[in-house]
Protein backbone atom coordinates (compact mmCIF):
# COMPACT_ATOMS: atom_id res chain seq x y z
CA UNK A 1 0.00 0.00 0.00
CA UNK A 2 1.17 3.57 -0.67
CA UNK A 3 2.44 5.63 2.51
CA UNK A 4 0.38 8.44 2.88
CA UNK A 5 1.72 12.00 3.11
CA UNK A 6 -0.22 15.18 4.61
CA UNK A 7 1.16 18.63 2.91
CA UNK A 8 0.94 21.89 4.62
CA UNK A 9 -1.82 23.37 3.21
CA UNK A 10 -3.90 20.59 3.28
CA UNK A 11 -2.98 20.11 7.25
CA UNK A 12 -4.29 23.73 7.06
CA UNK A 13 -6.99 22.83 5.34
CA UNK A 14 -7.89 19.91 7.95
CA UNK A 15 -7.69 22.08 11.01
CA UNK A 16 -9.74 25.13 9.59
CA UNK A 17 -12.76 22.16 8.53
CA UNK A 18 -12.50 20.71 12.08
CA UNK A 19 -12.75 23.98 13.73
CA UNK A 20 -15.47 25.13 11.58
CA UNK A 21 -17.35 22.18 12.56
CA UNK A 22 -16.53 21.88 16.10
CA UNK A 23 -18.28 25.56 16.17
CA UNK A 24 -21.25 25.08 14.10
CA UNK A 25 -21.79 21.37 15.09
CA UNK A 26 -19.71 20.20 17.97
CA UNK A 27 -17.29 17.99 19.18
CA UNK A 28 -18.66 14.54 18.21
CA UNK A 29 -19.76 15.48 14.70
CA UNK A 30 -16.25 17.54 14.25
CA UNK A 31 -14.67 14.25 14.95
CA UNK A 32 -16.88 12.09 12.90
CA UNK A 33 -16.31 14.32 9.64
CA UNK A 34 -12.39 14.13 10.66
CA UNK A 35 -12.73 10.24 10.61
CA UNK A 36 -14.83 10.18 7.31
CA UNK A 37 -11.88 12.72 5.45
CA UNK A 38 -9.26 10.09 7.13
CA UNK A 39 -10.86 7.45 5.71
CA UNK A 40 -11.16 8.34 2.40
CA UNK A 41 -7.58 9.43 2.34
CA UNK A 42 -6.44 5.61 3.07
CA UNK A 43 -9.24 4.94 0.33
CA UNK A 44 -7.43 6.89 -2.18
CA UNK A 45 -4.04 5.25 -1.05
CA UNK A 46 -5.83 2.07 -1.85
CA UNK A 47 -7.46 3.14 -4.97
CA UNK A 48 -5.65 6.21 -6.30
CA UNK A 49 -7.75 6.31 -9.94
CA UNK A 50 -10.91 6.86 -8.01
CA UNK A 51 -10.60 10.81 -8.35
CA UNK A 52 -10.40 12.89 -11.39
CA UNK A 53 -7.83 14.86 -13.19
CA UNK A 54 -7.17 18.26 -12.76
CA UNK A 55 -4.72 19.08 -14.57
CA UNK A 56 -6.09 22.56 -15.75
CA UNK A 57 -5.63 23.58 -12.38
CA UNK A 58 -2.61 21.26 -10.71
CA UNK A 59 -0.62 19.30 -12.80
CA UNK A 60 -0.53 15.75 -12.54
CA UNK A 61 -3.11 15.55 -9.37
CA UNK A 62 -6.48 14.22 -9.41
CA UNK A 63 -9.32 15.44 -6.65
CA UNK A 64 -12.32 13.47 -5.71
CA UNK A 65 -15.55 14.54 -3.61
CA UNK A 66 -15.47 12.84 -0.47
CA UNK A 67 -17.19 13.33 1.94
CA UNK A 68 -19.64 15.66 0.72
CA UNK A 69 -18.99 18.48 0.39
CA UNK A 70 -14.84 18.14 0.90
CA UNK A 71 -13.13 17.80 -2.24
CA UNK A 72 -9.54 15.96 -1.48
CA UNK A 73 -6.97 17.40 -4.17
CA UNK A 74 -3.56 14.58 -4.82
CA UNK A 75 -1.02 13.20 -6.20
CA UNK A 76 0.26 10.09 -6.38
CA UNK A 77 4.39 9.97 -6.85
CA UNK A 78 5.84 6.38 -6.92
CA UNK A 79 4.53 4.78 -3.63
CA UNK A 80 3.13 7.73 -2.11
CA UNK A 81 0.03 9.76 -1.99
CA UNK A 82 0.48 13.37 -1.44
CA UNK A 83 -2.54 15.58 -0.15
CA UNK A 84 -2.23 18.65 -1.64
CA UNK A 85 -5.29 20.24 -0.20
CA UNK A 86 -8.96 19.65 1.53
CA UNK A 87 -11.18 21.97 0.08
CA UNK A 88 -14.42 22.40 1.78
CA UNK A 89 -17.58 23.17 -0.88
CA UNK A 90 -18.03 26.84 0.42
CA UNK A 91 -14.96 27.75 -0.80
CA UNK A 92 -14.17 29.31 -3.64
CA UNK A 93 -11.36 27.23 -6.08
CA UNK A 94 -10.56 30.17 -7.94
CA UNK A 95 -9.32 31.56 -4.91
CA UNK A 96 -7.61 28.38 -3.78
CA UNK A 97 -5.71 28.07 -7.31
Amino acid sequence: MRSLEIGALAQADLEDIFLDGLQRFGLKQAELFQAQIYSTFQLICETPGLGRAVDESLPGARSLVRPYPCRIFYRVIADRLVILRVIHGRQDLDDLF
